[in-house]
């Protein structure tokens, strides 16, 4: 039985043509945005992995996949590897 994964992920000051971006990265990536549900939740996305991937290494590939779609489009984020990305500090 496949593993499924749901992720609700909001990409803060981020314009509308890179979030684009990023969702096309992610479509790219087997990730299905949910949609026609009677209202706009545009940041909830799920995947199915296949038998005998662990938990452990759904969410660790979530956590890659999202990272590496949002740290290629929007440049201002520090992205490091098998970290979460997190916003500049305010100077």
């Amino acid at each position: 039985m496949p593993l499924y994964v749901m992720v609700t992920a909001d990409f803060p000051d981020v314009d509308s043509s890179k979030r684009a971006k990023i969702y096309e990265c992610l479509e790219k990536k087997h990730w299905t945005k949910v949609s026609d549900i009677g209202r706009d939740i545009s940041t909830v996305w799920y995947a199915s992995f296949k038998e005998g991937v662990s938990y452990e290494e759904a969410i660790s590939i979530t956590k890659d996949r999202f990272m590496n779609c949002a740290c290629m489009i929007q440049s201002n984020l520090m992205c490091r590897e098998n970290e979460k990305f997190i916003h500049p500090p305010d100077r």
